[in-house]
Formats: structure tokens, C-alpha cells, sequence
């Protein structure tokens, strides 16, 4: 619960100090360089905390939902589009004209 509220005082003080609040740092590319060089070392203190077990039951996690998400992306993407082919080859020459793609304009 005390970590759900402690985000607002410190997203309080980066709008204040920053480039757009009271204009205390005017750099912006340097925030930058120095955001980059915190989130490397949270992850090198999340890598001393990480049991290289833990690592791999994450990783085998992680490969089941990429796998199973990117097989769901190609049956969506290989799945037929536009009017069912029985409708196009038995109807009329003016059905079949309102089921053919239309051109494309430039």
C-alpha cells in the first residue's frame, strides 16, 4: 500500500524542476543521459537480487506467451478476408463486381 503512494510526490517534483515547470534544469538532453544511467542501475540491482532459477522459469514464461501470441497475430492474418468465395463465383456479373476490391487511387 505505501508503494502505491509514493509515486506523486516525486512525479510533483519532476514537473515542478523540470524544463516545462519553473525551468530549474533547462537541458533536456541531459535529464535524458541521466534517466539512461538510472534505469542501468535499477536493472543491475534487480540482476544482484535475481536467482539465475528464477531468470529461466521467467524466460521459459515469457517464450510461451510470445510463442502463443505471435501463433494467435498469424491465424488472424492467414484468416480469409472480404465476401465468402461462394458468394463471388455463383452470384451475378453485378454481385460479383460489388465483391472485388476497389482500386486503389493515387
Amino acid at each position: 500500500m505505501r508503494a502505491s503512494r509514493c509515486w506523486w510526490p516525486i512525479s510533483c517534483f519532476g514537473v515542478l524542476f523540470g524544463p516545462w515547470g519553473l525551468g530549474l534544469v533547462a537541458d533536456v538532453s541531459l535529464l535524458k543521459d541521466m534517466a539512461h544511467i538510472g534505469i542501468i542501475f535499477l536493472l543491475f540491482l534487480l540482476g544482484l537480487h535475481l536467482h539465475p532459477q528464477k531468470l529461466l522459469h521467467m524466460f521459459g514464461e515469457a517464450a510461451l506467451v510470445t510463442a502463443a501470441s505471435s501463433a494467435a497475430c498469424a491465424a488472424l492474418a492467414s484468416a480469409p478476408r472480404g465476401c465468402p468465395a461462394s458468394a463471388c463465383g455463383k452470384a451475378s456479373s453485378s454481385a460479383r463486381r460489388s465483391c472485388s476490391p476497389a482500386p486503389l487511387s493515387a
